[in-house]
C-alpha cells in the first residue's frame, strides 16, 4: 500500500488552498477556485523550525546513548535476578 503525499499552497490571486503532488512544485496551473494562473510553490520551513544538521545529529546521539545506557542497566538487573 502506498501513501499519497500532497502539498498545499495558497493561490496567489484568491488565496484559496490548492492541494497538489510534490512533482508539481514550481509549475503554473489554472487555480481550480478562481480560474486564474498561479504558481505552485514548494513549502518553506520557517527559520525558527529549522535545526542545524550538526545540532540534530548531536541530539540524536544523546538520545541513543541514553537509551543504550537504560537498556544495559535493565539487562544487568535481569541478569542479577
Amino acid at each position: 500500500m502506498s501513501v499519497l503525499v500532497t502539498i498545499k499552497c495558497p493561490c496567489s490571486t484568491c488565496n484559496e488552498r490548492i492541494e497538489y503532488p510534490p512533482d508539481m512544485c514550481g509549475k503554473q496551473i489554472t487555480c481550480p477556485h478562481c480560474q486564474q494562473v498561479t504558481l505552485l510553490l514548494a513549502p518553506q520551513i520557517p527559520p525558527e523550525a529549522q535545526v542545524p544538521l550538526d545540532e540534530a545529529r548531536l541530539k540524536h546521539n544523546e538520545v541513543r546513548e541514553a537509551f543504550e545506557i537504560e537498556r544495559d542497566e535493565k539487562i544487568e538487573a535481569i541478569k542479577k535476578g
